[in-house]
């Protein structure tokens, strides 16, 4: 589909464990894929334990990715940010994208709702403080990006640019504008609203920054980190 000169898909990022025995062999059948730019493993399914990413040979595969020039994106519990802040301090060669600002709830980030003692503990609980301290401490790795997306699927009736606000603005004074990229999470995203929507709010979030700032965040920082031509 990327060969398509018709197809808006200029390159892919899929799915696979880093741990897996088979990951060396699938990238050496894809060295020569010039659309392959990464790999993304969803860590906060069920059936993977919490940890998994500080396994010995999970690290070791996210390193093979960094030999090979691949980007890895981590999409993650919030109560599990810290084991990513050691990863990325264990492979610093490997470029590392943030998924949905570290999957937070944009309800306990804007004071909305206050975490419970049950909620806490469930495979999304967490709270404000936590998830600020651990994103900022990824801020300071140079070789994280932060990928802005996600938190409108967690949107609920009734929500404004004041719901998400404070999330997305948490995240590029992390990062700054030159370690963000927008992403769409579509169609996960309409679980809270439409792409147009999330689009619309996210302009209207980022209004007060420098027009270069916005613009790196929507298409130049991708266009650099992905190598699209």
């Amino acid at each position: 589909h990327c060969q398509d000169s018709e197809n808006a898909m200029q390159s892919l990022v899929c799915s696979a464990d880093p741990s897996s025995s088979r990951l060396k062999q699938f990238l050496d059948d894809n060295a020569k894929n010039p659309y392959l730019k990464g790999v993304r493993q969803v860590l906060h399914n069920p059936e993977i334990l919490p940890g998994h990413c500080r396994t010995s040979e999970f690290v070791k595969g996210v390193r093979e990715l960094g030999r090979r020039g691949l980007l890895f994106d981590i999409c993650i519990r919030p109560a599990e940010l810290p084991d990513v802040v050691e990863l990325c301090r264990q492979v610093p060669e490997t470029t590392f994208i943030l998924d949905h600002c570290g999957n937070p709830d944009p309800y306990i980030v804007n004071g909305e709702r206050q975490p419970t003692p049950s909620s806490a503990d469930s495979d999304f609980g967490h709270t404000r403080e936590d998830w600020l301290a651990a994103l900022q401490m990824l801020g300071r790795f140079e070789n994280v990006i932060c990928k802005i997306s996600g938190i409108i699927a967690r949107a609920e009736e009734g929500w404004s640019v004041t719901t998400l606000a404070p999330t997305v603005n948490a995240c590029l004074d992390a990062f700054g504008e030159d370690r963000v990229i927008f992403g769409g999470d579509w169609p996960v995203c309409t679980l809270g609203a439409s792409l147009s929507q999330w689009i619309s709010v996210l302009r209207e979030i980022i209004a007060d920054r420098s027009q270069t700032a916005q613009e790196k965040l929507f298409h130049l920082n991708a266009g650099r980190l992905y190598r699209l031509d």
